[in-house]
């Protein structure tokens, strides 16, 4: 069985975790401002004051997020025929670019954690022990994203 072919996928902050961090912020506010109106009058319970850095702190980082969006290329690299006969298990290998990583930092694992269709959360381990997600979004390259999803679901297959 041939496996999918090469694909090489532009990552970035998809527009979808704008939305999520969007959500989360107003959510956090509206529920913050229910709560201090439900609070006797002109009394915040300490646990407020505590969920009121925590929130702000969270706000900081999300802001923060934004401005350092991840910027890179996720790239699947299958075993070519010949190296196949050689390896039965060989299915391929991953490699993660970005400034960082301009050599390529080879993925030992790449799983999907959630897939909506036309947005994918995988999350990476490297051979080094470091860790990663990412978010990746149809729009950013709608040409390679059936191949891309058909290699991310291929190294599933035993």
């Amino acid at each position: 069985m041939q496996g999918p072919p090469a694909v090489s996928y532009p990552v970035g902050a998809p527009k979808a975790e704008y939305v999520a961090l969007a959500g989360l912020a107003l959510a956090w506010a509206a529920g913050l401002l229910l709560w201090l109106t439900l609070a006797p009058a002109h009394v915040a319970p300490p646990a407020w004051w505590v969920s009121l850095a925590v929130g702000v702190a969270l706000l900081a980082w999300c802001l923060w997020r934004l401005r350092q969006p991840v910027q890179g290329e996720l790239v699947w690299e299958p075993v070519p025929p010949g190296a196949r006969n050689r390896s039965p298990g060989a299915r391929g290998q991953w490699r993660w670019f970005s400034p960082a990583w301009r050599r390529g930092l080879e993925l030992t694992e790449l799983r999907c954690v959630l897939d909506l269709q036309g947005l994918l959360l995988l999350h990476w381990h490297s051979a080094s022990g470091l860790r990663g997600w990412v978010w990746l979004e149809r729009s950013q390259n709608p040409g390679q994203w059936q191949a891309l999803r058909a290699a991310v679901h291929h190294q599933r297959q035993p």
